[in-house]
């Protein structure tokens, strides 16, 4: 099962009607932000333009909301990820972060950003890209952190596997079922297990399928 999804709301090009436009198309995700500064709001990665959420990006949080899609806050800035809590009547996922708190990435949510999406039901996924002496186990604990941090219920497997030249916690698809074996081994039951390894990120999908169906 393949659910189509947009990284970056670049292509929306300040036009609200072509939110309607991908979801007849089939989109069903769409990530706000991705590398650059775009009219919905700022990024991560550069000093701020808009200082947050824009006017327009509330009504695309809206549109998004009123059709069913998900809102993704990956890469959004945190002023951004708070107008986008406010402004969704939605949980919201961040498809792909780690915890500031462990590695001071400015791609990283800090903990108060983390338990804020949390809180209105949403989901963060540990993105499992390895720095310097990281390596699988570093991964695990960082799930570890973020579970302990915001519940079992709110963590997921961070996607953007081969989105960046750099190495990753889990090389090859294949090899994510070393994952749950390792939370396993840490003592997590199988269903929280189960939870982090997508039965969240569906979760939020079925919620915001009831909410607009």
């Amino acid at each position: 099962c393949a659910v189509l999804a947009i990284e970056g709301s670049d292509p929306l090009e300040g036009d609200l009607s072509r939110v309607k436009f991908f979801y007849d198309l089939g989109v069903r995700v769409l990530q706000l932000m991705h590398y650059r500064i775009n009219e919905v709001g700022d990024i991560m990665t550069e000093a701020p333009r808009h200082k947050g959420l824009t006017i327009f990006g509330q009504d695309v949080v809206r549109e998004i909301n009123k059709l069913g899609m998900v809102i993704d806050v990956a890469h959004a800035s945190p002023d951004t990820v708070s107008g986008v809590l406010a402004a969704s009547q939605h949980p919201v996922i961040c498809s792909h972060t780690g915890a500031y708190a462990l590695r001071s990435n400015s791609r990283h949510l800090e903990d108060k950003d983390m338990t804020a999406i949390s809180k209105k039901g949403g989901v963060i996924g540990v993105w499992p890209l390895l720095r310097r002496r990281d390596n699988f186990q570093t991964y695990i604990r960082e799930l570890d952190y973020v579970k302990n941090l915001v519940g079992a219920d709110h963590v997921g497997i961070g996607t953007d596997l081969f989105g960046i030249a750099s190495e990753t916690a889990i090389p090859a698809h294949k090899e994510l079922a070393l994952i749950p074996a390792a939370l396993l081994t840490r003592g997590y039951p199988e269903s929280d297990v189960e939870k982090i390894v997508g039965g969240n990120f569906m979760g939020v999908f079925r919620e915001v399928v009831r909410r607009t169906g």
